[in-house]
């Protein structure tokens, strides 16, 4: 009979970080590139806990720990109780009853439960749900798939991604095949630009407010504050380049963003803690740009001459298209197309061969056929999801 015991003194704490060493022991797909998300929340430091609660706890089977897991009571989703962090060997019984009585009981009058939001949707989601003999992608849950049968009964909320190669979008960007369409205004005129680093703080709260405005009506959507977004980002500032927040502006005003990273994940092999010495490994394995670097925007000539020096036969083959966004005024306005086109150019620039573009809800109608629709132009048919998610909920 296994029983939840709260983490409260440094040698649980270290259990419940060693616990994953355990559970993935010997599986050369499993990564462990998300410990610093959960330091910043599974202990209570984050600024995200000036309007949520955490407890945290070992999952025990005689004296020994067997599992672990985090339960998040934010304000924002003042129904709910969040499992977050989730973590169990193989064989258990009774997972799900002891996560329900120890939820009722640390957060009485919460009757929603949701397994695997982890605090909030820009920090992580989900469960995998297929592909278990594949690395995951920066960012993306990989878990081993008897987890699904541990929560087996709840509802299923399920999420996808999309991974092509990038030839086909690359054909269209050198064939101005991408094309921009401006319904809003005779005048309307949608320009990308890339972050500036300089104003980190600022950019950051800009790409704050834009999520707020556009993810109103995605599932689980909680709004933020600049300073947890701030908060989130700081830990890869080293890694983070301008060209990997693209803004889109109408005439100065933003009205939408694209979000990417390069698959830092294919910089760390299986069990290792992403660190130090895979921030010098990015910066050595860095892809030279195809074109002069004076042609290329946000691409230095000094970091170019770098990446000459530097370079690497290992590279990172593969970005991950984390989030794109458009306010309603200018859903019809071509700023899909034209964050895209900038997103391709860069790609191309960088020399990445694939992307993977999600999570992505399959009940999220408006994103699933923008994606699908995207990927038609490029490939001639609607493509299959890559990989699959699943978030849990039922009742506490």
């Amino acid at each position: 009979m296994i029983r939840a015991v709260p983490v409260t003194t440094r040698g649980q704490w270290a259990r419940f970080r060693s616990l994953p060493d355990a559970v993935y022991a010997g599986n050369p797909s499993a990564r462990a590139t998300e410990d610093d998300l959960v330091d910043l929340l599974a202990r209570p430091k984050s600024v995200f806990f000036r309007h949520a609660s955490v407890r945290t706890y070992l999952l025990m089977s005689g004296p020994h720990a067997v599992g672990r897991f985090s339960l998040i009571a934010d304000g924002h989703l003042p129904d709910a109780v969040q499992v977050a962090f989730f973590e169990a060997i193989c064989g258990l019984s009774d997972v799900l009853p002891c996560l329900r009585a120890t939820a009722a009981d640390a957060f009485p009058g919460r009757g929603r439960l949701i397994v695997g939001l982890c605090g909030h949707l820009n920090y992580a989601a989900g469960f995998l749900a297929s592909r278990f003999d594949e690395p995951p992608v920066f960012g993306l849950p990989y878990s081993p798939p008897y987890y699904l049968d541990y929560f087996a009964g709840l509802a299923e909320r399920r999420m996808v991604s999309y991974r092509f190669h990038n030839e086909s979008f690359y054909t269209l960007w050198r064939e101005n095949r991408l094309k921009r369409r401006t319904t809003v205004s005779e005048r309307s005129t949608i320009t990308v630009r890339a972050m500036d680093r300089r104003r980190l703080r600022e950019e950051i709260a800009l790409y704050t407010e834009l999520n707020n405005a556009c993810f109103q009506e995605h599932p689980f959507w909680t709004d933020r504050s600049p300073e947890e977004d701030f908060e989130l980002f700081y830990p890869f500032r080293f890694l983070l380049k301008e060209e990997n927040l693209l803004f889109a502006e109408d005439g100065g005003r933003p009205v939408g963003f694209l979000l990417w990273y390069p698959d830092f994940n294919q910089l760390a092999g299986p069990g290792e803690r992403f660190g130090l010495r895979h921030v010098l490994a990015y910066q050595a394995a860095h892809t030279v740009p195809r074109e002069h670097p004076r042609t290329a925007p946000w691409i230095r000539p000094a970091q170019a001459l770098a990446h000459r020096t530097l370079r690497r036969a290992a590279r990172i083959d593969t970005a991950r298209l984390t989030e794109i966004a458009v306010r309603d005024s200018h859903r019809k306005a071509g700023v899909v197309e034209a964050l895209i086109r900038a997103f391709t150019k860069v790609q191309y620039l960088r020399g990445f061969s694939y992307t993977e573009g999600g999570f992505i809800f399959e009940d999220n109608v408006a994103s699933i056929t923008m994606t699908r629709r995207l990927l038609e132009s490029a490939f001639g048919q609607a493509p299959e999801p890559y990989r699959r998610f699943v978030v849990f909920e039922g009742a506490t």
